[in-house]
């Protein structure tokens, strides 16, 4: 410990200066790592431990299976079909929460006014409430017998679409509903980075002869790159944090597993068949694959993006 002498730091004789400095920066460290150890490493390690056994979560004892859990998920066609529709899920986020935002942040670009802060607002709103409330007001509007859309439906002549309980537009439906929500904060990221950009780098552009398309494309959008890959790698994680929710409130899956997912199984195998070993050996893979994803992604933004000073 530190000794105060005569309003002097006084470093113990044991330790040199060079070493208590050291001890001293993992001590303020010290209380991330332990809470970082005990709620995030042990789980992981516990994890790993279960998903070589069968165990009921009542059971005392732990039946231990090697690698049948591993092999059981390789050639389980649930586990397939839940991969799959996760990578279309993240996909449809991709455009929803990333393109779309995007393209809302130019066109509101060239808005002057009240009208500009007020759009601004109402696209964030739904951003404030929670995904169950979300989940909540969709069903309303997807709902066939009086719903929103039911209603234009049948305003135009056509035959009200089920959404939900189609295989067709369940996932979709699903994706639509996170997008929603997830919207407004996207949008404010990616209007946050516009404004970043100098205005010096805009009108030199301008002086050169770049408006318009030219300006967005060489210019700006090339500048926004780095909030834009920010806001891909927020999108591919929300895409396995936000899934649940919707899926649980309004589908449980169905059709035909049609909106079962990876974060679904998981939940389903543990919670409600109460397989633990064989959940844990899904959870495992997901963190391994993600893991993966996410370590590619970021090589491929150190090349593709510069995030020097402007």
């Amino acid at each position: 410990m530190r000794l105060a002498l005569r309003g002097r730091a006084v470093v113990p004789r044991a330790l040199s200066l060079g070493t208590w400095e050291a001890l001293r920066g993992y001590l303020f460290v010290l209380p991330a790592l332990v809470g970082l150890g005990l709620f995030v490493y042990r789980p992981l390690l516990s994890t790993v431990r279960l998903s070589f056994f069968d165990w009921n979560m009542v059971s005392p004892t732990m039946t231990p299976v090697g690698w049948d859990n591993y092999v059981e998920l390789i050639q389980n066609p649930v586990a397939h079909k839940a991969l799959v529709n996760t990578a279309v899920y993240a996909l449809w986020l991709a455009v929803l929460v990333l393109v779309l935002p995007t393209v809302a942040t130019i066109g509101l670009a060239y808005l002057r006014g009240r009208w500009r802060q007020s759009l601004r607002v109402a696209l964030f709103l739904p951003n404030i409430i929670s995904l169950a409330t979300a989940s909540v007001i969709w069903l309303w509007i997807y709902n066939p017998i009086g719903g929103f859309l039911a209603t234009v439906w049948d305003s135009l002549g056509w035959f009200p679409v089920n959404w939900l309980s189609n295989p067709k537009t369940a996932l979709g439906a699903v994706a639509v509903i996170v997008a929603w929500k997830a919207f407004g904060y996207n949008f404010l990221l990616l209007t946050a980075g516009l404004s970043g950009i100098p205005h010096e780098v805009v009108e030199a552009a301008r002086v050169d002869g770049a408006d318009g398309i030219a300006l967005w494309r060489y210019i700006l959008l090339p500048l926004l790159g780095p909030t834009m890959v920010f806001v891909l790698s927020a999108t591919l994680l929300m895409s396995a944090e936000y899934v649940f929710t919707p899926v649980h409130m309004l589908t449980e899956g169905g059709p035909v597993n049609a909106t079962t997912n990876i974060v679904f199984e998981i939940w389903r195998q543990a919670f409600r068949w109460f397989r633990v070993g064989y959940s844990s050996a899904i959870a495992l893979v997901v963190f391994i694959l993600f893991l993966v994803i996410t370590t590619v992604q970021m090589l491929v933004s150190e090349r593709v993006v510069s995030y020097e000073e402007r």
